[in-house]
């Protein structure tokens, strides 16, 4: 069986500590199980052992979560300042979608309930963690266009897919 892990968002700290302990669980207890790992580039540094858990663990960079060289953020700087909206988000969709599409038994996503649902061809699982994830002590926190994309998102997310909370 072929995994695709993919831990595509800029989490860090507790999120990234947790996908690396159930990669770890799952590759101690289904020895026939192989992992091709999609991270984001930010996320490597706070989990470098992902590398060397196992030969079965295959660790990929996700390319659209690369730093961007000065040259081009001056470049989409100016494309925004002329009114053209670049939307990186969907270069990180349409990336994971090329790449796990096919090849794989599963797809599982740890952070579900903060990413637009990629159209796969696979079985998805992705895991909520919070049904109260927009508010920080009673306040919303996250822009009101990306909530309401982020609560449409959510219920294609537990209608087209296993989801884990």
């Amino acid at each position: 069986m072929k995994l695709a892990f993919v831990d595509n968002l800029p989490v860090g700290g507790g999120l990234s500590r947790f996908s690396l302990l159930l990669c770890v669980n799952l590759i101690r207890n289904y020895p026939e199980l192989q992992i091709d790992y999609f991270i984001h580039h930010d996320n490597l540094k706070q989990i470098p052992e992902i590398n060397d858990i196992d030969p079965r663990v295959r660790v990929r960079v996700l390319n659209s979560t690369r730093p961007v060289p000065l040259f081009s953020r001056l470049g989409q700087k100016l494309i925004e300042k002329a009114g053209w909206k670049l939307n990186n988000e969907d270069r990180e969709i349409r990336e994971i979608e090329a790449l796990v599409n096919e090849g794989y038994s599963i797809a599982y996503f740890p952070s579900a309930h903060m990413m637009k649902r990629p159209n796969l061809k696979i079985p998805v699982v992705g895991t909520i963690h919070d049904f109260n994830w927009k508010y920080f002590f009673g306040r919303q926190i996250f822009p009101l266009t990306f909530v309401e994309i982020m609560d449409q998102e959510i219920l294609k997310w537990m209608d087209q897919g296993l989801t884990i909370c």
